[in-house]
């Protein structure tokens, strides 16, 4: 039986990755290859929020599979809240690490850095490789993306790309968005390294905070 997704539903166009059937099948279809393609130009991926993987789960793991970056430097580090996560759009690439817990919590940005450190082997004292993106689509609130974010900004990098869906939540501005734009205002701890971009407005919406001077990571750009 063919997938039959929510109303307006198209799959994710594409001529370049293999999406399976049904990939982006509740809101982000349209976002699809773009993120692909931000990933193909990525080694190390941090993303809270899977949801059901097929949406930016999927979409991440079959741009890393094309970059060209070896395997040994590559990592895609997921993080929900819960058990498990499905089986047919879960990753099965050896650097995927899926850390279940809250976003905000201290704690699981913890269980994440030591999910690195032995993916990459990192000893004590050493340095970890740059995130070169940071991605959340968790719940759409203010006051949890501004927790989660003064959770994650210091995996935060001048080169990573940060990337938010759902800032137009259902055709509208999303005011979950403020606690972004607060990041890189003035006194913000990104203001000297990071500019806010609205990438979209499709698909319940698409922003980045857009590193200073750095070359984005898809050949298309914004």
């Amino acid at each position: 039986m063919a997938f039959q997704g929510p109303p307006g539903y198209i799959a994710p166009p594409t001529n370049r990755y293999p999406f399976k059937e049904g990939a982006g099948g509740n809101s982000i279809w349209l976002h699809m290859e773009r993120l692909a393609d931000f990933a193909s130009r990525a080694k190390v991926i941090v993303e809270l929020g899977t949801g059901t993987c097929c949406g930016s789960t999927h979409a991440f793991d079959l741009g890393l599979k094309v970059s060209n970056a070896p395997d040994s430097a590559k990592g895609h580090f997921a993080v929900d809240i819960y058990d498990e996560l499905n089986g047919e759009f879960r990753p099965k690439a050896p650097y995927f690490h899926y850390t279940q817990g809250d976003s905000r919590a201290v704690s699981t940005l913890e269980d994440v850095q030591e999910a690195m450190a032995r993916h990459f082997r990192i000893g004590a004292g050493e340095m970890f490789p740059p995130v070169d993106i940071l991605y959340i689509d968790t719940i759409h609130e203010y006051e949890f993306l501004k927790a989660e974010l003064e959770t994650w900004q210091y995996l935060i990098d001048p080169q990573t790309l940060c990337l938010f869906h759902d800032t137009y939540l259902g055709g509208s501005y999303n005011k979950m968005t403020e606690a972004i734009k607060e990041m890189v205002a003035e006194n913000g701890p990104l203001a000297d390294t990071h500019r806010y971009m609205e990438i979209s407005t499709h698909c319940n919406g698409l922003s980045a905070l857009r590193p200073i001077g750095v070359p984005l990571l898809t050949g298309k750009g914004l």
